[in-house]
């Protein structure tokens, strides 16, 4: 989150309800622009009153999900969730032009299914390890592509990072391993 300096916050959501020791999830949202993408036609409305805007493709949304618990292991923030406009096929370019100084590593690809074991219809998702330099422990993407806007958009790319090591989800998701376990 440090790493990038051009989020432009947007506010904090609480939820209504909390876990059986009384901790709860919070959410802070923004926007940002992705380096290295340019002006696409984006649409604006849903189905037959739908139109047009210029926009960036880099266009993102972004979200942080932190937990009030009181253990300390699971206290913090839990996971990063981008959302960038179009479906982008290399993920890694888009991963290093952001992250300046990150060594990005793919430790997984071509899952067939998400982390419960359900098939994907379309694009395939991608695990990566992302050291980066001025953070003592490594950070974990799930990147998946999404072509079908429906009838609402131009499809869309998912970045979702966390500190969790996603060995089992790597597992269940039918992947082709190509480095060994984080």
């Amino acid at each position: 989150m440090q790493t990038i300096p051009s989020i432009e916050w947007n506010g904090v959501s609480y939820p209504t309800d909390s876990e059986k020791d009384n901790s709860y999830v919070y959410v802070l949202q923004g926007r940002l622009r992705l380096i290295g993408f340019g002006e696409v036609d984006a649409p604006v409305g849903v189905g037959a009153d739908q139109t047009t805007r210029k926009a960036n493709e880099g266009e993102a949304s972004f979200e942080v999900r932190f937990s009030s618990a009181n253990n300390p292991a699971i206290r913090g923030p839990l996971q990063i969730t981008m959302i960038k406009l179009y479906p982008s096929a290399d993920h890694r370019a888009v991963l290093e032009r952001n992250l300046p100084g990150a060594r990005v590593v793919v430790l997984a690809d071509a899952c067939t299914r998400d982390s419960l074991g359900r098939p994907y219809l379309t694009a395939r998702s991608t695990y990566y390890r992302i050291d980066l330099p001025q953070a003592p422990t490594a950070v974990f993407a799930l990147v998946r592509p999404d072509p079908d806007g429906g009838n609402s958009g131009p499809g869309s790319t998912t970045f979702t990072f966390s500190l969790f090591t996603p060995g089992k989800d790597m597992t269940a998701s039918g992947c082709t391993l190509h480095s060994p376990a984080p």
